[in-house]
């Protein structure tokens, strides 16, 4: 019964009220998405980092140019692992 109470005061209040509630919930719901996202963003880093490689690249298509930037784009980001393993094993030293 209080939901129901709830959501009759909620209806009876002028429509600027109502519009604050609701960019308040919208507000709310946002940064709970975004933490949810940067706790997921970091997992997949730090599980990159640690195991040194990263999902090879996979095309469907036989287009010559896509597979090279496709192949280009691998190459770097083992690059940037690398650099960070290697960073990684100087701060630990």
């Amino acid at each position: 019964m209080q939901i129901k109470e709830s959501i009759k005061k909620i209806q009876n209040l002028p429509d600027g009220q109502k519009e604050r509630i609701l960019w308040s919930i919208v507000a709310v719901v946002g940064i709970i998405l975004f933490i949810f996202w940067l706790n997921s963003a970091k997992k997949n880093f730090q599980s990159a980092s640690l195991s040194g490689t990263l999902p090879k690249f996979n095309s469907s298509s036989n287009n010559p140019d896509l597979q090279n930037q496709g192949k280009k784009i691998e190459d770097q980001a083992q690059k940037l692992l690398d650099q960070l393993d290697q960073q990684q094993n100087i701060k630990t030293k």
